[in-house]
């Protein structure tokens, strides 16, 4: 049992009372307010205001009239008049906590942080010590009044208000540890069992950390991480130990950037996966402190947030900070919890509007309000819920719409932010918003007189404010007006002193154009004296830097730094400056500093090394680059700078010079290749793996142009890379035949040789620096090829590695050593080579160069569940069942709980791909971390892994097992994948159902569940999510819809003219295609499209009839029916009428080009599209006519194909049925003499024809 004081008691049932029975404003609305909210819902907003001003004049509905005139003036007025209104309303409304809680970011009340005006200071004041007022405003009042202390540079001001927080500032601090992907929340990394500096941790750049105190902290009592680690794709700990007079319950609440858990004496009390960014009490936690020492424990995991922070207040139940506590950064003996059970605690203000909505379901406002309070904790999709809820009562507001707009921005759910844009621009095209649209689609469109003109209607709304202000000088800029910028510069900073953008710009004029050193240095000087603003600060230093007022400069500097100490940006800068001045004993002492705020910087130990060996501290700059080493491997600027420190070579230099000009000039002319476009005179890959498996590598490519075709090929040239690999380009040129060189024009990895003739070479030496993050960054992988499409002198691939570095190799199509030495104790030197081969010549329908090219594979991956792991550590939280999520399952799945498991997974299937378009595009998507299944949901967009990620999800929330499967398709070979690697270019899911497996492609709307496209069967796979037995394997399952075209043909001959009824029955991914080819089509354009293709076998043919059935669906089958009539088919001939068959897949000649000295297999993927293909062809024979002779049935038969046309004659009907089924994909080069004989049997088969007399 809590001891309350009575005021706290009293406060305490205040609250209570006012959540459990809201009586406030809206349960005493009146029919003024009604009509006034129907027009401001129907943006009639002069008529709304006109209604709240005279209901304002009410008692009963002056509290509810003033809000929606604050509301109001939140569109189309000042903010001052949006906060006067609302002060109004909250000097009416008996319990305004609630809703000043819900606006409390917006217009209405603060409008976020800074300076504020004489008002708001007034109001925050009086809620700061309003004995009504909860812990939680009391403390958002202290923390507001602080922020704007901060801002005018009164820091003893706002000192004084942040300690009324009570927040915790005793903290240590470890990190930072894997999160990509937001895959380390659940992860044990150690800190949570460990609470001592005694063992390291190891972080996820295998460098040893452990436990430091927090130095300092930002003024507003937030624990900012950004400070102290790299803090993207990373969880981090803080840890403190909290001493209790007594036994006692308190609440743990939190606010944070990024996700959240907190445990007390070991035991967790809170959990929220979701990363989120919001302010103080967003989560509130019922909990137990021990006589003693506690421990409590924050983790925080950024991922997606983009920031990283939190803040924990103890409190009563009241929400205000319990007193007697006393807390120790250093470690101290507690007892670990094992029997208590903490509990969360909702939000006051949710509670409130949640209750309101209950009693009155039908009053808009309340969902806005509700949806404005999860806004500002930034719980977006219950936000999005309300505010869709005030939406559908009344669904022309554009309010509410703007509303809507905040939390797309929040989801980055840019479809529905773009959609509710243009809907605004249509619909309320005079709302401000609307107008500030409108101006910048102008602007973009160099409309600079519409934009203008649309800049004047947002003037008469608001005046010559900051935003109009702006606009004028956009405008100006745009037009070249330079007078018009200074005059307009002037007026802004004249009516805005405080502005930092238009002081800037007056600093700027005064400085450049009227070059008044001394009063625009004064200038800046009176702003940031009454203004905290680091930007402007540091312009002023660099001018002073620039003048060589060196002390002025850094006295800027050191007050920036005063005014926050834990800004370790600032102490990083000083640092540079001294070193930049050759003061290296000061430099020294700041990045010193530097690194007691963030010990574990890579970058940070770098430069404190530079220093000492400025220094002549040889020693300790070896050991301080070690450490930027240990901290970030793939700092190659620094193993530069160790190696040299050691008196060691550069890597480089390990591998054999390379004199690319004489290679050029010795290399033999174009009549030794009479048969190629260019030769290879030299490429050579130069690889180096480092301790801790960062690697590079450094890329030699000469090429001598033969002839006007290799000139077209060799003019341009682009070097291939990854985006986590950063492009040198040492040398792109031109070696001319007389050994001039002429320097290529380069952009980014795409080069042009210019002046390029034949005879000439080009020669390209490139280096690659590769930057993994996580797992992978002790890894490397590689391919290279040793086949060409062209001749080469020398093709060689280099390997200097670190002998502690484990890898694998292995060499296809034939041997290949390496020749292996010590380069010295650092590394050994592998090299694979081979010279003078010729070039690979193309044959028909031969193998990608994978399967047939000479082809080393690297890799120090150990195995392939290793990747399987690693991209479930990605993929796993992306599926996470949220609450969209969570709701399309339901939703699909009402009033149908009894559907087998099939059935199920088959609905999820149809629900994607008829709801989720494919799409693939680089800004949008990453090119391994899948989107949120939500996030899939929402846009209704997404590619390969983003589809599989949602129907995984929606699996598992049916309760069906579900995974992803990564796919390198067929097109990149049957062996390119031979070495554990991650350079796969799909993905798909599977299911289990029965026990059976089911794959499932879901890119296609139009492929029917249960089908893979002929082009994926035999793709390399590797399942996630399979425990530790992950292996590679080939895509193909028993239980897929066979892929397979049946067609039934009946032929009436009547002359010389034919009438034909056809039936064609495609299954699978057959009926796919003939959804994408037709389905979209008019019933003109398809039949336009039959007619066209029956030309091309009848000149003169009439289309009678075409009917599909089953285009539509998602069905597995399409059937389509045609008939049609074709003259002049018949030949006559001796007395005889010769008709051919008309196979619709007839084979002919064209269809394989076999030599006899054929080189390589032939790869039937691009032929055969089918499991099996049937065709009937019946014909009805004239009465006049009889058979010149009965047909015999043929087959043929071969290790690869089975081939039978049968023929049969029932009364005066020809039934004839073919088959032809491939049994494999490839046919090995020595068998092709056999299997040409087989279809050249096939084609004289097919051109049969049958004889009439």
């Amino acid at each position: 049992m809590l001891n309350f004081s009575p005021l706290t008691r009293h406060a305490r049932k205040l609250l209570l009372l006012s959540l459990l029975a809201p009586t406030g404003l809206l349960v005493h609305a009146q029919d003024g307010t009604e009509a006034a909210w129907k027009s401001f819902y129907a943006n009639d907003r002069n008529q709304a205001r006109t209604l709240f001003q005279k209901a304002a004049q009410q008692p009963a509905s002056k509290a509810e009239a003033h809000l929606g005139l604050s509301l109001l003036a939140t569109i189309d007025r000042t903010g001052e008049e949006a906060f006067n209104e609302y002060a109004r309303f909250a000097g009416s409304q008996p319990n305004s906590y609630p809703y000043t809680f819900a606006l409390w970011g917006t217009e209405s009340v603060m409008a976020g942080g800074g300076r504020k005006s004489p008002a708001q200071i007034t109001f925050l004041k009086n809620l700061a010590k309003d004995p009504n007022a909860n812990g939680t405003m009391l403390a958002m009042a202290h923390s507001m009044l602080g922020n704007h202390f901060e801002a005018i540079n009164n820091l003893s001001a706002a000192e004084n208000e942040y300690k009324q927080l009570g927040a915790i500032t005793d903290w240590q601090l470890v990190g930072e540890f894997e999160n990509i992907s937001a895959s380390g929340f659940h992860k044990d990394y150690g800190p949570v069992k460990q609470a001592d500096a005694k063992n390291p941790f190891i972080n996820k750049n295998g460098a040893s950390v452990s436990w430091f105190n927090l130095p300092a902290y930002r003024h507003d009592r937030w624990i900012d991480f950004t400070y102290h680690f790299y803090t993207h794709n990373s969880v981090i700990y803080a840890q403190t130990f909290v001493s209790s007079p007594a036994d006692q319950e308190v609440q743990l609440r939190t606010g944070v950037s990024g996700s959240l858990k907190a445990w007390v004496n070991d035991k967790l009390v809170l959990s929220e996966a979701e990363e989120r960014n919001n302010d103080l009490d967003t989560y509130l936690t019922k909990i137990k402190l021990n006589k003693g020492y506690n421990r409590i424990l924050i983790q925080v995991g950024e991922s997606y947030a983009n920031r990283s922070n939190f803040m924990a207040r103890i409190t009563d139940a009241a929400g205000k900070p319990v007193s007697g506590l006393a807390f120790s950064k250093a470690p101290q003996a507690y007892t670990a919890e094992t029997g208590y059970q903490a509990s969360s605690i909702p939000v006051f203000a949710e509670e409130y509007f949640e209750q309101l909505i209950k009693k009155e379901p039908n009053k808009a406002i309340n969902y806005v309000l509700l949806g404005q309070t999860y806004l500002r904790q930034e719980k977006t999709f219950e936000a999005r819920k309300a505010f869709l809820a005030a939406q559908k009562l009344a669904p022309e507001s554009s309010y509410i719409l703007s509303l809507l707009l905040q939390v797309y921005s929040k989801e980055d759910n840019r479809t529905q932010t773009a959609t509710s844009l243009e809907w605004l621009k249509d619909h309320d095209p005079e709302n401000p918003l609307s107008l500030n649209l409108l101006y910048r689609d102008e602007f973009a469109k160099e409309n600079y007189e519409n934009a203008a003109v649309i800049l004047g209607k947002i003037e008469k709304f608001f005046g010559n404010n900051e935003n109009v202000l702006y606009k004028k000088m956009e405008l100006a800029t745009a037009n070249k007006q330079s007078a018009d910028i200074i005059k307009l510069a002037e007026q802004a900073y004249a009516q805005y002193p405080n502005n930092p953008y238009f002081v800037k710009l007056k600093y700027l004029v005064e400085k450049s154009v009227r070059n008044n050193t001394a009063g625009s240095a004064s200038l800046m000087k009176s702003f940031l004296k009454r203004n905290d603003n680091y930007s402007n600060a540091e312009l002023l230093a660099g001018d002073y830097f620039e003048r060589g007022n060196v002390a002025e400069g850094l006295k800027l500097y050191g007050q920036a730094l005063a005014g926050s100490p834990v800004a370790v940006g600032i102490q990083h800068k000083i640092g540079n400056i001294y070193s930049s001045l050759q003061n290296y004993k000061k430099a020294e002492e700041a990045y010193n500093k530097t690194l007691v705020i963030s010990p574990y910087i890579g970058s940070y130990w770098a430069d404190l090394g530079r220093t000492k060996d400025a220094l002549g501290n040889k020693t300790e700059a070896i050991n301080c680059y070690k450490k930027a080493i240990e901290l970030n491997p793939s700092d190659y600027s620094s193993i530069k700078e160790l190696r040299k420190l050691e008196g060691k070579k550069d890597v480089f230099e390990h591998f054999p010079a390379v004199d690319v000009y004489a290679l050029a000039k010795a290399a033999p002319a174009a009549a030794a290749y009479p048969e190629d476009k260019g030769l290879i005179v030299h490429d050579e890959v130069q690889r180096v793996v480092y301790p801790g498996g960062a690697s590079e590598e450094k890329r030699i490519f000469v090429v001598k142009v033969l002839n006007t075709k290799g000139l077209e090929d060799w003019k341009e040239y682009s070097i291939s890379y990854h985006n986590y690999q950063r492009l040198l380009v040492e040398k792109a040129e031109v070696i001319k035949a007389n050994g001039t060189k002429v320097p290529a024009e380069t952009n980014g990895n795409d080069i042009v040789f210019t002046n390029l003739e034949v005879g000439d070479a080009i020669h390209v030496t490139h280096r690659l620096q590769t930057y993994l993050e996580g797992q992978l960054a002790a890894h490397f992988w590689d391919k290279y090829y040793f086949t060409h499409g062209m001749p080469y002198l020398t093709t060689k691939y280099s390997l200097l590695i670190a002998p502690g570095v484990k890898f694998q190799y292995k060499v296809n199509q034939g041997p290949l050593e390496p020749k292996k030495t010590k380069a010295d104790n650092d590394f050994e030197l592998y090299v694979w080579e081979k010279t003078q081969q010729g070039s690979l010549k193309p044959e028909d329908k031969m193998p990608v160069l994978a399967d047939i090219g000479q082809t080393l594979y690297l890799s120090s991956i150990p195995d392939w569940n290793f990747v399987a792991n690693w991209y479930s550590d990605l993929a796993s939280s992306k599926a996470k069942a949220d609450f969209e999520v969570k709701e399309v399952v339901s939703d699909l799945f009402k009033g149908k709980e009894n559907l087998s498991a099939e059935a199920k997974v088959k609905a999820i299937y149809d629900y994607i791909i008829t709801n989720i378009s494919y799409s693939s595009v680089s800004f949008r998507q990453s090119g391994l971390v899948p989107q949120k299944a939500a996030t899939v949901l929402n846009t209704r967009i997404g590619d390969c892994k983003d589809v599989s990620t949602l129907f995984v999800a929606m699996c598992k929330e049916a309760g069906i097992d579900a995974s992803l499967v990564l796919v390198n398709t067929r097109e990149n070979g049957l062996y390119d994948m031979e070495l554990p690697t991650i350079e796969f270019n799909h993905c798909i899911a599977k299911v289990e159902i029965d026990n059976k497996p089911q794959y499932v492609e879901l890119t296609s709307s139009y492929l029917p569940f249960g089908s893979l496209y002929s082009s994926s069967l035999n793709s390399r796979i590797l399942e996630i999510g399979t425990g530790n037995n992950a292996q590679l394997g080939y895509l193909n399952f028993p239980t897929r819809k066979p892929n397979a075209i049946n067609r039934k043909t009946e032929i009436s001959i009547k002359d010389k003219d034919i009438a034909v009824k056809q039936t064609n029955i495609r299954t699978a991914s057959m009926a796919a295609f003939a959804k994408e080819r037709s389905r979209n089509l008019s019933t003109k354009e398809r039949e336009k499209q039959t007619l066209d293709g029956l030309k091309t076998l009848y000149p003169t043919v009439t289309l009678n009839k075409l009917q599909y059935t089953g285009l539509e669906s998602t069905a597995d089958t399409v059937i389509n029916d045609l008939e049609f009539t074709a003259s002049n088919v018949i030949t006559e001939v001796g007395g005889l009428s010769l008709f051919t068959l008309p196979w619709s897949n007839k084979a002919i000649a064209a269809d394989f080009v076999l030599e006899d000295d054929r080189q390589f297999p032939i790869d039937l993927t691009d032929v055969n599209f089918t499991d099996k293909e049937t065709e009937t062809i019946a014909i009805t024979l004239p009465a006049n006519k009889t058979l010149a002779e009965v047909p015999k049935t043929i087959k043929y038969s071969c290790a690869y194909a089975d081939y039978t046309l049968s023929c049969k004659l029932v009364n005066k009907t020809l039934v004839f049925t073919r088959e032809l089924q491939f049994k494999k994909d490839l046919i090995p080069a020595g068998n092709v003499t056999e299997f040409r004989k087989f279809y050249n049997n096939v084609i004289t088969a097919d051109a049969r024809q049958i004889a009439l007399k």
